[in-house]
């Protein structure tokens, strides 16, 4: 009889822990009001350089930063490549008046734009932009201050302006939130007051807003761990489950602005990549948000390089990079939106600048693509004879389908060989392509277009390429100095500048590389590399060795003497050989970086008049603490720091645990309910 009760007991104990388990992962799975939100807004799209751009010469309105007036036919193109919600931003700068009342006829004209999202049935977010540097970085955290007040007035129109509005209308609080002059602690109290601030205005106005969508930045929308933190407890506080959390993410700043760290898989320091880094990013904010109910949003995201030409950043690199961000943003259940100010997709055409770019935007609202491991460039320079050509793939859940050259499809087993996620092409194809060229040919041999059973195509250029040849020139340090270069097939992926004691001679003296688009820039076309004066006006007088790496691996060692203003230079000799740099350490406690620079002039037909020339406002991550003005050229900063640097150690050491801790009280809680049911079980059987 006890072996029967025991067995019984035994059989309700496991009956209790079965059910307290499916309990745990029902609530698991249950989704809150923002995180159901964030799942309707898709992906997204920035209008950036419009309604947020102001010049203080005399204001221009949407079209202040060179951008054309926005049309009905723009947000119709937004919808039709499948953006599902719009990030609308807004700057009062030069539309608000002593009183704090903003220009009802701009305003009139930001609705017409709302409204004509809505007719798209797109997600709306009404975001406050430029103001945070402009004016409300100087808020001394007063309540009295007239910027706190000029906050609050500001929001206090929007509210009552859009109050009528339905659920698709969402309101952020405030662009990159910084402060002038004060640490961390005093920064992340003061938005924590202006978060609140703009919490109360909205939740007490009227229509629609008692359970309007609200959007809460981190301060400057950074990743940094205390911030993070910050912006959650802050959230969790209030209680509202219609609160959503937004950071932006712009990649490792070497990378993103390249600055000698061309490919997305490259190693930055330790054994950190900027796909390492993407992820310990992305997973530190899921933890912390989505773990305890709180939704996020990448309000914007892209790279930085874009800001300064669309071909600082290495086309095939950039396309893994957008390819990973939206699917590891997706699998961590966040939003996405696309920082574009005119860059991407083209306000007059409607169509991507760049079509590649655009498919793989497109592409990765919904499936993975697949892509070649290394470089999107084969060269054929060095090849031997008997050495092989390959294409490793990354095939990211797909299958090779196809080989394309133009028309023609490449036949397996003679074109090529195919197995397990490798390509080879064979001699005869190879011969048959460069057969076509004259013997002294450098350049694009083939492009071919690889297609799979899903995702976007992936391109593929063979090139025939030979070392690279660089005259002597001369200038001057406050004009720059144009090399000569005859490229012969290949293009510039780095270089080093030291000067005669080996010491980094650069603008960003803590790292090895000089930064593209903004210490040089190449020409292929016009057969150039110029060194610019941003960089130039760092050396002293003296002899300086330059180390340029091209993509194909060829090195080019330079010398540059210079005299004054005079500067001159020359390709050294075989025998010279400087010491090739290696990929540095981390660098220990720098500042965190920004590069204020020009926008894109959107690309306008021919028979178009040329805007006024417009001013880019910082779109990195972090701002520089000091007033900005308005810019011809690239500000001469010094950044010390990389961003997302957090070690798998620290990683464990420094995220909360709170949905890890709440899932153990739990099974805690139910092991002595079970205990407990267990000894009331036997004593019962027992009396039987």
């Amino acid at each position: 009889m006890k072996k029967k009760s025991l067995f019984i007991a035994i059989f309700i104990s496991m009956f209790f822990v079965a059910l307290g388990n499916n309990s745990i992962k029902t609530q698991a799975a249950e989704k809150t009001a923002s995180q159901k939100y964030v799942d309707r807004m898709g992906s997204g799209w920035n209008l950036g350089n419009s309604f947020d751009g102001f010049d203080t010469g005399g204001d221009l309105g949407e079209e202040s930063w060179g951008n054309p007036i926005v049309t009905r036919e723009l947000i119709q193109a937004v919808k039709a490549k499948g953006f599902d919600s719009i990030r609308l931003p807004f700057t009062t700068e030069m539309r608000i008046d002593e009183n704090n009342v903003i220009d009802s006829e701009f305003l009139d004209r930001y609705e017409k734009v709302v409204n004509y999202a809505l007719e798209e049935d797109l997600l709306i977010m009404v975001n406050v932009h430029h103001d945070s540097w402009s004016w409300l970085a100087n808020w001394n955290g007063d309540t009295e201050a007239e910027e706190f007040k000029k906050f609050n007035n500001i929001w206090e129109q929007l509210a009552e302006r859009f109050k009528d509005y339905d659920d698709r209308v969402m309101f952020e609080s405030i662009n990159e939130p910084q402060f002038y002059g004060v640490d961390d602690a005093v920064a992340i109290e003061r938005l924590t007051a202006l978060n609140q601030s703009f919490y109360n205005i909205i939740r007490n106005s009227d229509g629609n807003n008692a359970d309007r969508m609200l959007v809460l930045p981190t301060l400057l929308t950074d990743n940094a761990q205390n911030r993070l933190d910050a912006l959650q407890q802050h959230i969790l506080s209030l209680e509202d489950p219609n609160l959503i959390a937004t950071i932006h993410y712009y990649s490792e700043w070497v990378y993103s602005a390249n600055v000698g760290i061309t490919r997305f898989d490259e190693i930055l320091w330790d054994e950190v990549t900027s796909r390492t880094s993407m992820i310990s990013v992305f997973d530190r904010v899921h933890e912390t948000f989505t773990q305890n109910g709180i939704g996020v949003v990448i309000g914007e995201y892209g790279l930085l390089g874009y800001d300064k030409g669309d071909d600082v950043n290495q086309l095939g690199e950039t396309l893994k990079y957008i390819e990973m961000l939206n699917h590891y943003a997706q699998e961590k259940g966040f939003n996405t939106m696309l920082w574009d100010n005119g860059q991407h997709l083209n306000r007059y055409t409607y169509e991507w600048n760049n079509p590649l770019f655009g498919e793989m935007i497109e592409v990765s609202m919904h499936t993975r693509s697949a892509y070649a491991t290394g470089l999107n460039t084969t060269f054929l320079g060095n090849k031997t004879e008997d050495e092989q050509v390959g294409i490793e793939l990354t095939l990211n859940g797909q299958e090779l389908v196809a080989i394309y050259l133009e028309e023609r499809e490449l036949v397996r087993g003679t074109d090529y060989f195919y197995e397990d996620g490798s390509i080879i092409l064979s001699q005869s194809f190879l011969d048959e392509i460069t057969q076509q060229y004259e013997e002294n040919y450098t350049g694009v041999v083939a492009a071919l277009q690889l297609s799979f059973t899903n995702g976007a195509d992936w391109h593929q250029y063979l090139v025939k390429s030979e070392t690279p040849v660089m005259s002597e020139a001369s200038g001057e340090k406050t004009t720059g100095l144009s090399i000569p270069t005859e490229f012969n097939g290949n293009q510039l992926e780095k270089v080093v500048s030291k000067d005669q004691d080996g010491a980094i001679a650069s603008h960003n003296d803590w790292w090895d590389y000089l930064e593209n688009g903004f210490e040089f820039y190449q020409n292929p076309a016009e057969g150039s590399i110029f060194l610019t004066s941003s960089y130039l006006n760092v050396l002293s007088d003296g002899v300086y060795s330059l180390h340029f790496t091209f993509y194909n691996g060829e090195t080019v060692e330079y010398r540059l003497l210079v005299d004054g203003d005079s500067v001159s230079g020359i390709q050294l000799t075989e025998g010279e050989d400087l010491e090739q740099p290696v990929n540095p350490e981390e660098p220990i406690n720098p500042e965190e970086p920004t590069v204020p620079i020009e926008p894109v002039q959107p690309v306008e037909p021919e028979d178009s008049v040329d805007p006024e020339e417009p001013v880019e406002i910082v779109k990195p991550e972090v701002p520089v603490e000091i007033e900005p003005d308005k810019i011809d050229n690239v500000i001469e900063i010094e950044p010390s720091k990389t961003k997302e640097q957090v070690s798998e150690k620290e990683k464990q050491e420094t995220l909360p645990n709170a949905g890890s801790k709440t899932i153990w009280i739990s099974y805690l809680g139910l092991g002595f309910l079970i205990a407990g049911i267990g000894v009331f079980s036997l004593n019962f059987f027992k009396k039987l």
